[in-house]
């Protein structure tokens, strides 16, 4: 007998907790089922990403109405435990009957009758007294307040808090738990913008303008666009307008040579290369063989005939390179606490330490990249991420060990201004309603 969404969802988020699998590696091939319908599919999408999202938040709730300690609790009965609550505290279009009993059902399924009576209790008191749940008063305590209010780990609202203050962090972490609207990249070299508007509206799938770039629009609603003839001819890439912007700071000309160093899955590869109208070289850097499967596919489906593939540590780019390019862009790998409304179970992984590992690969990455940029050439640096280890600090570490190099302005190559003229750009989620990015764009002014 097929499974319904609820178990298909329980499976997907027990495998998450046992194995320690990001939620968007098993989401895909898990709705590949035909056995669920287009609105179960979106059901089961909306209880993971938004189960693991607020699992923070629900599992204070939890603590609160369970007799048991929540380490006492079998795992996957657990498990059943959030996806129940997320459906009575987050769902309104669920009744709240319907989120106890289906809960129950799979519990009975998976365990005894004493486990089932156990999730029953829970559920329907959480039901009964939802409304009278309190969190600690963000005057008092503004940590624990913003950390079990809006569902993020402890150590990095106290972070935040100290970087932003009390309300931006409030509003960060809000704007990390708002599902992300779906952003598609126009490619210039077979369509514009409104002929794509026109012929996805053709399909059912309804866009709007992006007001940050002419080439992005902004899904309306969720849609299987991989599907389409569309996204298989190569029309349209699916990306945010913070990762456009950083083409546009590179802003590469038709002819030129440009370096790209950690360049899967090929997203700013690909933009690189339209924006260079196909003329020049591009030669795109990665580590990991599937890595660069993953650049070489993108590159066919857009159609991207500039592209040269090396598979290499970007750490160590004299070992394959000995000329200096045009222009550099080192877009490392990051913390990524820029995408936490993308990846909802990331945020419970981060860690401190993980930081100030990415930030000294993110030094070696700069030091190694350098060697290769013309006098008069660019180098633009970014990171998916709002760390000031990873982006300010990192700005100042090169600069104080490259003199050769100076930070540049960037206004003038975006077409909306963020405040006043910058030499670096930090997009924050809840200002700028897209993904966490920071950029910066130094010269060559010296040997």
């Amino acid at each position: 007998m097929p499974k319904t969404a609820r178990e298909l969802a329980l499976d997907i988020i027990y495998k998450v907790h046992k194995d320690k699998i990001y939620a968007n590696h098993l989401l895909p091939e898990a709705l590949r089922t035909k056995d669920l319908s287009s609105q179960d599919k979106f059901f089961v999408t909306e209880l993971v990403c938004g189960a693991l999202r607020m699992e923070g938040s629900i599992d204070w709730v939890l603590s609160n109405f369970s007799s048991k300690e929540m380490n006492k609790i079998p795992p996957k009965a657990l498990d059943i435990l959030r996806l129940g609550t997320y459906q009575l505290l987050y769902l309104d279009r669920v009744p709240s009957r319907a989120a106890v009993d289906e809960s129950v059902k799979i519990a009975k399924k998976n365990f005894h009758q004493g486990i089932a009576n156990f999730v029953n209790g829970i559920l329907r008191e959480i039901s009964r007294n939802k409304s009278e749940i309190k969190f600690p008063k963000k005057d008092n305590e503004p940590v624990a307040h913003i950390s079990l209010k809006h569902s993020h780990p402890e150590w990095l609202v106290r972070r935040w808090i100290n970087e932003f203050g009390v309300e931006e962090t409030e509003k960060l972490c809000m704007a990390n738990n708002i599902r992300p609207q779906v952003k598609l990249r126009t490619n210039l070299l077979k369509i514009t913008p409104r002929q794509l508007a026109n012929m996805l509206n053709k399909r059912g799938v309804t866009t709007s303008q992006s007001t940050l770039l002419n080439e992005a629009l902004i899904v309306d609603e969720a849609a299987n666009l991989t599907d389409t003839m569309e996204f298989k001819n190569g029309l349209f890439f699916i990306q945010d307008e913070s990762s456009m912007m950083v083409s546009h700071i590179v802003n590469p000309q038709p002819g030129e040579t440009v370096l790209d160093t950690c360049s899967s899955p090929g997203g700013k590869t690909t933009h690189l290369a339209e924006m260079m109208r196909n003329k020049g070289l591009i030669i795109a850097v990665d580590k990991q063989p599937m890595r660069l499967k993953l650049l070489e596919k993108s590159c066919a489906r857009m159609g991207v005939e500039i592209v040269a593939i090396a598979q290499a540590d970007a750490t160590k780019l004299n070992e394959i390179l000995s000329k200096p390019v045009d222009k550099v862009l080192v877009d490392a790998p990051c913390s990524g606490l820029g995408v936490l409304a993308r990846k909802p179970d990331a945020r419970w992984r981060k860690t401190p330490e993980q930081i100030v590992k990415l930030a000294k690969l993110q030094q070696n990455l700069l030091s190694s990249a350098k060697q290769f940029v013309k006098i008069g050439g660019r180098l633009v640096y970014s990171v998916c991420t709002i760390s000031k280890e990873e982006t300010l600090d990192i700005v100042d570490f090169f600069l104080d060990n490259s003199g050769e190099f100076e930070l540049e302005d960037i206004g003038d190559r975006l077409s909306v201004q963020f405040g006043e003229k910058k030499k670096w750009v930090q997009l924050l989620p809840h200002k700028h309603k897209t993904d966490g990015m920071f950029i910066a764009s130094f010269v060559r002014v010296g040997g």
